[in-house]
């Protein structure tokens, strides 16, 4: 008896918390619906912008987008419950700036989404304007 009201305080609180500590699961992007990954500029910098709705027969609630930078690489997470709650939807987006990045991966299946050219420069995180003096 014990070990039932247990599990359903658990699942009771993870439901309650959100549901994404117990129920949460990374989206991939072959499960995306009209996905958009393009090349933007900003005046920060170029960047990637990467969309899209996650399609899936039960639950699609997008809980969070995780950036998780790896050195020079980068990985996006899209994590989705299947409780929808209000203020929630199967539908993110997210701005990737690439000042300092090679590679940007998708998924647990690590699908790469872009890669610098491997002749491109890096470019350098803040540059500074350079003034001369008239003599």
């Amino acid at each position: 008896m014990k070990q039932k009201l247990l599990t359903i305080w658990v699942l009771l609180a993870g439901l309650f918390s959100g549901g994404c500590a117990l129920f949460c699961d990374v989206a991939e992007f072959r499960e995306l619906n009209r996905p958009v990954v393009e090349y933007r500029q900003f005046q920060e910098g170029p960047a990637l912008h990467v969309a899209g709705q996650v399609r899936r027969t039960a639950g699609n609630a997008v809980e969070s987008v995780r950036q998780l930078k790896d050195g020079r690489s980068l990985h996006v997470e899209v994590l989705v419950s299947p409780f929808e709650r209000d203020g929630t939807g199967n539908g993110f987006q997210t701005d990737i700036f690439l000042e300092d990045i090679d590679y940007i991966t998708f998924g647990n299946d690590r699908t790469l989404l872009w890669r610098r050219n491997p002749g491109e420069k890096t470019l350098p995180s803040k540059a500074k304007p350079v003034f001369k003096r008239e003599e």
